[in-house]
């Protein structure tokens, strides 16, 4: 029996449309900054990185709660908006800051 990961991965790799073996290599690729940052200062930017993302979104989440970490540093939030803006996600005011 398949694990829900392999099937997903054999669902984007078949799904019509797309060239067979393209697209989890290229969705990997695309979300990796953004999982990267989630597992800095072990894990504890997780909620972080999502709730920042979220934030650039338009949608103010409230504070994270410890021990996670409050905020990112100017980096990291630049990181994030690259990231994000890469996918075409963010309003166009918020993708040029």
């Amino acid at each position: 029996m398949s694990s829900p990961g392999q099937r997903q991965a054999a669902f984007l790799e078949h799904r019509p449309g797309r060239k067979c073996g393209r697209v989890l290599p290229d969705a990997v690729a695309d979300i990796a900054t953004f999982e990267t940052m989630r597992e800095r200062h072990g894990n504890g930017a997780n909620v972080t990185v999502v709730k920042e993302a979220m934030a650039l979104l338009g949608f103010r989440m409230g504070p994270v709660r410890l021990p996670g970490l409050p905020v990112l540093n100017a980096a990291e939030r630049a990181e994030l908006r690259g990231a994000m803006a890469g996918w075409g996600v963010l309003p166009g005011a918020v993708a040029a800051e």
